[in-house]
């Protein structure tokens, strides 16, 4: 009941307004942690270079025992805006949140060294088997075109498996409308938390300026907190940094794999319910 009255009022209230205008001269600089994403790596880089041609695409390989960091160096060899950042140990796989960083630390050197302006940079982070369109940096110009915002997320979908049905694959099946209709249910809850800006940052499809990242490593902080879920955490820190900080919601998706193996998912609901 509690999250129907939920849906029904995101439904019924007016969405709030975006007042002002997109921002041409933001940059993306995309961040996908990696940990043994051989299978799905070269997709999602080619998905984003195909959408993004202007923007950097950072892997961050966190000592996997694949070939994911093999062939993220073949794709940068190739194309210089596609770059391979490893971790080993006993740095590596130590979270996801150390991980984002880390690079994003190496990210902010390079940006100084090439004079940018990290009012305009943005870090997007991306899951390594996320999928976007153009639809939503186009959303997320508008978006962080008020200087305000420091911090937007996409709405979240579920890509579903294709093939036929049979009694081997029923259960994954249910499995992955089931997380469907879980980020349905997500996203009348963030268009409400939107009134309010203070937007949920889930990790996948996780928008946040460059500028702000900096202050807070200057102020001795981390952006994306050494907890159990890093990304709810990072909004967190983004609404305690200072009042006038806002959070957005993005309508445009980014689409990812959902967990048709039971085991995989209780492990990954059990890991949501401690953090």
């Amino acid at each position: 009941c509690f999250y129907s009255c939920q849906m029904l009022l995101a439904a019924l209230l007016p969405k709030p307004r975006r007042t002002f205008a997109a921002d041409p001269q933001l940059r993306f600089k995309f961040l996908i942690p990696a940990l043994n994403e051989a299978q799905v790596i070269e997709a999602t880089v080619h998905n984003l270079r195909r959408v993004s041609p202007n923007s950097r695409v950072a892997v961050i390989d966190d000592d996997s025992d694949d070939a994911t960091a093999v062939l993220v160096s073949a794709l940068a060899a190739s194309d210089p805006n596609v770059l391979l950042l490893r971790r080993v140990a006993p740095e590596a796989r130590q979270g996801k949140g150390r991980a984002l960083n880390w690079a994003a630390t190496q990210l902010l050197q390079r940006l100084r060294a090439e004079g940018a302006d990290l009012s305009r940079e943005v870090f997007a982070v991306i899951d390594a088997d996320g999928r976007i369109g153009p639809e939503l940096l186009e959303e997320a110009r508008q978006a962080l075109g008020d200087p305000q915002v420091m911090g937007a997320q996409a709405r979240v979908r579920i890509r579903q498996s294709v093939g036929r049905l049979h009694p081997q694959n029923v259960i994954g099946r249910m499995l992955e409308q089931q997380q469907d209709v879980e980020f349905f249910i997500t996203r009348h809850l963030q268009v409400l938390r939107s009134r309010w800006h203070t937007v949920a940052l889930c990790g996948n499809g996780q928008f946040m300026r460059a500028s702000y990242v900096a202050e807070q490593f200057a102020r001795g902080l981390e952006p994306w907190p050494d907890v159990l879920l890093e990304d709810f955490a990072s909004g967190l820190e983004v609404r305690l940094a200072a009042p006038t900080h806002r959070l957005t919601f993005l309508e445009h998706p980014v689409t990812q794999q959902g967990l048709p193996n039971l085991r995989r998912f209780t492990r990954q609901r059990a890991r949501w319910t401690q953090g």
